[in-house]
């Protein structure tokens, strides 16, 4: 008996999405701890940054939630319609505070909710960002169309843009803190915090893999294909290698002032170490699953082998010249001719008979059979029909 192994279902987006949620609950964590016990070295890199508001970390907890049981249970009814909840009152709530900034009008009672009296130069602390309202914004009609009714199914291809734009708006904020230069501080606007920019990129990344996989933004990276196994994980790689070059290089001229060519040798060295790991992992990943593939597909041809082999129906396969390539064993007891004779001749043809074996060939392939009838004949001489 031949056993085809089924493939296993794709677990890694889940397992993806289960981590960014417990770095938005985390960061959301941090955010509380922070405003509670007064300690801004929880949520913010440093002292002359502005910390996380209350509502924003409350939001990222609330996210993060609904981001871990969308994940591991997404076809309970109830939850469901709590975080369809949850996520039309947060995009409400982020649009008002984004409005808010141009009004002048405390639109949300932020001040009556969560009353700070600590400044940090021209911004209050623990106010939230009328960007970070337009991100939480665009987050949630995101996750509202990813776990809409069927209905809006179409318009969820557009999801992966929103989830695109909120993950660059976090990570360009990341590099700006990594860098130490965020961005904002020489205006009247509210700059993103460090925590909250990382937990946007987060948000982003877990928004981009819920959307539709055939995404324009998702299908180059979705799926066991080579191209996307190469491109998860090179693409990372590459980003990442520039990060690191400059940001150990920005961390050498600040603190360990050395001579240009040593750290860009130290560098170098760094990163071919890393880059030849990684494309060692990867050609050991890719060489195992081409192995899983070419194991699969010798069951699954023995498996067909055998049906073909063991079937008492005669079965004959032609060529596209319409000479015999394959024959059963039934059709050798029905025939008396030995694979040997037939094989490769078209031999079996009755003599003033017309067969129309190509006709047949075409129907099979447009999957019609329309009285599609030849003729073979036995080692007797006599004919018989065959379909």
């Amino acid at each position: 008996m031949v056993h085809i192994r089924q493939a296993k279902p794709a677990l890694y987006y889940k397992s993806f999405r289960v981590w960014l949620s417990y770095g938005l609950i985390l960061s959301g964590g941090l955010g509380l701890s922070a405003w509670i016990s007064g300690l801004r070295v929880l949520d913010s890199i440093s002292a002359n940054f502005v910390s996380v508001a209350p509502d924003t970390s409350v939001i990222f907890i609330l996210l993060g939630v609904i981001l871990f049981f969308t994940t591991l249970r997404p076809d309970h009814h109830l939850q469901k319609m709590f975080s369809l909840s949850i996520l039309g009152l947060v995009s409400i709530y982020g649009l008002l505070k984004f409005v808010e900034y141009f009004a002048g009008v405390d639109l949300t009672l932020e001040n009556v909710l969560f009353p700070v009296t600590d400044t940090l130069g021209l911004f209050i602390l623990g106010r939230m960002s009328p960007i970070t309202g337009f991100l939480f914004f665009l987050s949630g009609i995101a996750l509202l169309l990813i776990l809409s009714p069927k209905t809006y199914r179409a318009l969820r291809n557009y999801t992966s843009g929103l989830g695109l734009a909120v993950g660059v708006a976090g990570f360009i904020a990341t590099l700006g803190y990594l860098f130490n230069a965020p961005f904002l501080y020489g205006s009247s606007i509210i700059p993103l915090a460090a925590t909250t920019s990382f937990a946007f990129l987060l948000l982003g990344l877990g928004i981009l893999s819920m959307s539709e996989p055939a995404n324009i933004f998702v299908r180059p990276l979705a799926g066991p294909s080579v191209r996307a196994i190469l491109l998860r994980n090179f693409l990372p790689l590459v980003i990442g290698a520039l990060l690191f070059e400059s940001l150990v290089h920005q961390t050498l001229d600040r603190f360990y002032p050395v001579n240009e060519a040593l750290s860009i040798s130290i560098i170098s060295f760094v990163f071919v170490a890393l880059t030849g790991a990684m494309v060692f992992s990867v050609a050991r990943s890719i060489s195992r699953k081409l192995d899983e593939a070419q194991n699969a597909l010798q069951q699954a041809n023995a498996f067909s082998w055998s049906i073909l082999e063991k079937t008492p129906y005669p079965i004959m396969v032609l060529n596209p010249d319409d000479s015999i390539r394959y024959v059963n064993p039934a059709f050798v007891k029905l025939t008396g001719f030995l694979p040997s004779e037939i094989i490769g001749t078209n031999r079996l043809l009755c003599t003033g008979l017309k067969i129309n074996y190509s006709n047949t060939r075409w129907t099979i392939r447009t999957r019609t059979y329309p009285n599609a009838n030849g003729f073979s004949r036995r080692r007797t001489e006599s004919c018989f029909g065959c379909t």
